[in-house]
């Protein structure tokens, strides 16, 4: 799902709940959360992908969002 989802999005920002996220860190050796999901899951995992300047131009092609509207609904 996770795959699906950053094929759509590359900039997905992935979160476990704070039980969760112990768990992991308990659980694997490293006491690294990503490391520890990269073992049960396969997938390695970057929680917090960063936007570049690049990419941001072309993720936000259309009007600013204050663009429409000026307090109408």
């Amino acid at each position: 799902m996770l795959t699906q989802e950053r094929e759509r999005d590359g900039y997905t920002v992935v979160m476990w709940s704070h039980q969760t996220q112990l768990a992991l860190e308990e659980w694997h050796e490293s006491g690294r959360l990503v490391q520890a999901w990269r073992e049960l899951s396969g997938v390695l995992v970057d929680p917090w992908p960063r936007i570049t300047e690049q990419s941001a131009r072309q993720r936000h092609s259309g009007p600013h969002s204050t663009y429409y509207g000026f307090g109408r609904y």
